[in-house]
Protein backbone atom coordinates (compact mmCIF):
# COMPACT_ATOMS: atom_id res chain seq x y z
CA UNK A 1 0.00 0.00 0.00
CA UNK A 2 1.30 3.44 -0.89
CA UNK A 3 2.22 6.06 1.69
CA UNK A 4 -0.56 8.25 0.32
CA UNK A 5 -3.19 5.57 0.95
CA UNK A 6 -1.86 5.05 4.47
CA UNK A 7 -2.21 8.80 5.04
CA UNK A 8 -5.81 8.76 3.82
CA UNK A 9 -6.66 5.92 6.19
CA UNK A 10 -5.23 7.73 9.24
CA UNK A 11 -7.61 9.04 11.86
CA UNK A 12 -7.86 12.79 11.41
CA UNK A 13 -7.59 12.80 7.63
CA UNK A 14 -10.85 13.92 6.04
CA UNK A 15 -11.51 12.53 2.57
CA UNK A 16 -13.73 14.33 0.06
CA UNK A 17 -14.82 12.23 -2.91
CA UNK A 18 -16.12 13.29 -6.29
CA UNK A 19 -18.94 11.11 -7.67
CA UNK A 20 -18.69 10.81 -11.46
CA UNK A 21 -15.66 8.73 -12.41
CA UNK A 22 -14.70 8.30 -8.74
CA UNK A 23 -17.41 6.69 -6.59
CA UNK A 24 -19.52 5.86 -9.66
CA UNK A 25 -18.02 4.34 -12.79
CA UNK A 26 -18.68 6.64 -15.69
CA UNK A 27 -20.18 4.06 -18.02
CA UNK A 28 -23.65 5.15 -18.98
CA UNK A 29 -23.61 4.29 -22.69
CA UNK A 30 -23.74 1.06 -24.63
CA UNK A 31 -20.11 0.00 -24.92
CA UNK A 32 -19.03 3.56 -24.15
CA UNK A 33 -18.82 6.00 -21.28
CA UNK A 34 -21.46 8.45 -22.51
CA UNK A 35 -25.16 7.68 -22.77
CA UNK A 36 -26.02 10.67 -24.92
CA UNK A 37 -22.84 12.10 -26.46
CA UNK A 38 -23.70 15.66 -27.36
CA UNK A 39 -27.32 14.94 -26.52
CA UNK A 40 -29.80 15.82 -23.84
CA UNK A 41 -28.28 14.62 -20.53
CA UNK A 42 -31.13 16.10 -18.51
CA UNK A 43 -33.78 14.05 -20.32
CA UNK A 44 -31.65 10.93 -20.03
CA UNK A 45 -31.27 11.36 -16.25
CA UNK A 46 -34.94 12.17 -15.73
CA UNK A 47 -36.09 9.14 -17.75
CA UNK A 48 -33.48 6.48 -16.87
CA UNK A 49 -32.10 7.58 -13.47
CA UNK A 50 -28.64 6.09 -14.10
CA UNK A 51 -27.36 6.79 -10.58
CA UNK A 52 -30.10 4.65 -9.05
CA UNK A 53 -28.78 1.56 -10.82
CA UNK A 54 -25.08 2.43 -10.39
CA UNK A 55 -23.04 0.02 -8.27
CA UNK A 56 -20.25 0.86 -5.80
CA UNK A 57 -16.66 0.24 -6.86
CA UNK A 58 -15.12 -2.50 -4.68
CA UNK A 59 -11.83 -0.68 -3.95
CA UNK A 60 -13.71 2.43 -2.83
CA UNK A 61 -16.25 0.39 -0.90
CA UNK A 62 -13.40 -1.33 0.99
CA UNK A 63 -11.81 2.02 1.84
CA UNK A 64 -15.06 3.61 3.01
CA UNK A 65 -15.97 0.78 5.39
CA UNK A 66 -12.57 1.11 7.09
CA UNK A 67 -12.76 4.90 7.48
CA UNK A 68 -14.53 6.83 10.24
CA UNK A 69 -17.84 7.99 8.68
CA UNK A 70 -17.33 11.43 10.24
CA UNK A 71 -14.25 11.82 8.02
CA UNK A 72 -15.99 11.04 4.72
CA UNK A 73 -17.50 13.74 2.53
CA UNK A 74 -18.81 14.07 -1.02
CA UNK A 75 -18.58 17.13 -3.23
CA UNK A 76 -19.85 16.88 -6.79
CA UNK A 77 -20.65 19.32 -9.54
CA UNK A 78 -24.31 18.58 -10.24
CA UNK A 79 -27.30 20.20 -11.83
CA UNK A 80 -30.51 20.32 -9.81
CA UNK A 81 -32.01 17.42 -11.77
CA UNK A 82 -29.07 15.12 -10.85
CA UNK A 83 -28.75 15.84 -7.16
CA UNK A 84 -31.40 13.60 -5.63
CA UNK A 85 -30.31 10.47 -7.51
CA UNK A 86 -26.63 11.16 -6.79
CA UNK A 87 -27.47 11.60 -3.09
CA UNK A 88 -29.39 8.31 -2.99
CA UNK A 89 -26.46 6.57 -4.73
CA UNK A 90 -23.93 7.83 -2.14
CA UNK A 91 -26.12 6.87 0.80
CA UNK A 92 -27.16 3.46 -0.60
CA UNK A 93 -23.81 2.31 -1.95
CA UNK A 94 -21.36 3.87 0.49
CA UNK A 95 -23.39 4.78 3.58
CA UNK A 96 -22.29 8.42 3.42
CA UNK A 97 -23.89 10.67 6.03
CA UNK A 98 -26.51 12.74 4.15
CA UNK A 99 -25.19 15.88 5.83
CA UNK A 100 -21.77 15.20 4.30
CA UNK A 101 -23.02 15.17 0.70
CA UNK A 102 -22.60 18.52 -1.05
CA UNK A 103 -23.36 19.70 -4.56
CA UNK A 104 -21.85 22.70 -6.29
CA UNK A 105 -22.40 24.41 -9.62
CA UNK A 106 -18.77 24.51 -10.80
CA UNK A 107 -15.28 23.10 -10.32
CA UNK A 108 -14.23 26.44 -8.80
CA UNK A 109 -16.93 26.08 -6.14
CA UNK A 110 -15.72 22.53 -5.45
CA UNK A 111 -12.19 23.78 -4.81
CA UNK A 112 -13.55 26.48 -2.50
CA UNK A 113 -15.68 23.90 -0.66
CA UNK A 114 -12.61 21.74 0.06
CA UNK A 115 -10.61 24.61 1.54
CA UNK A 116 -13.64 25.91 3.46
CA UNK A 117 -14.16 22.44 4.93
CA UNK A 118 -10.72 22.53 6.54
CA UNK A 119 -11.56 25.88 8.09
CA UNK A 120 -15.00 24.72 9.22
CA UNK A 121 -13.54 21.57 10.85
CA UNK A 122 -10.66 23.60 12.32
CA UNK A 123 -8.01 21.31 10.87
CA UNK A 124 -4.97 22.06 8.69
CA UNK A 125 -5.67 22.00 4.96
CA UNK A 126 -3.22 19.10 4.60
CA UNK A 127 -5.68 16.95 6.57
CA UNK A 128 -8.38 17.39 3.89
CA UNK A 129 -7.91 15.24 0.79
CA UNK A 130 -9.82 15.59 -2.46
CA UNK A 131 -10.21 12.39 -4.50
CA UNK A 132 -10.86 13.26 -8.15
CA UNK A 133 -10.53 11.84 -11.65
CA UNK A 134 -9.69 15.23 -13.18
CA UNK A 135 -5.98 16.03 -13.07
CA UNK A 136 -6.81 19.64 -13.98
CA UNK A 137 -9.02 19.98 -10.88
CA UNK A 138 -6.36 18.40 -8.66
CA UNK A 139 -3.67 20.68 -10.14
CA UNK A 140 -5.81 23.74 -9.47
CA UNK A 141 -6.41 22.73 -5.84
CA UNK A 142 -2.70 22.05 -5.32
CA UNK A 143 -1.80 25.44 -6.81
CA UNK A 144 -3.91 27.50 -4.41
CA UNK A 145 -4.07 25.42 -1.22
CA UNK A 146 -2.23 22.97 0.98
CA UNK A 147 -4.96 20.34 0.71
CA UNK A 148 -3.99 16.79 -0.16
CA UNK A 149 -4.78 15.82 -3.75
CA UNK A 150 -5.48 12.25 -4.78
CA UNK A 151 -6.15 10.87 -8.24
CA UNK A 152 -8.68 8.05 -8.22
CA UNK A 153 -6.12 5.63 -9.68
CA UNK A 154 -4.26 5.66 -6.35
CA UNK A 155 -7.03 3.43 -4.99
CA UNK A 156 -6.17 0.77 -7.56
CA UNK A 157 -2.41 0.93 -7.09
CA UNK A 158 -2.24 -1.82 -4.51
Amino acid sequence: MSELMEYLKKKGTVVVFDIDGVLAAYEFGYHCHAAVPGGDWRSYVEIYHPYLSAKPLPALEDFVVQKDPDELYICSVAADFEQQDKRVFCERCYGINPGHIHFVASKAEKLQYVTDLAEQLKIPQERVALVEDSVKTLDQLAAFSHCTTVHITSFFYG
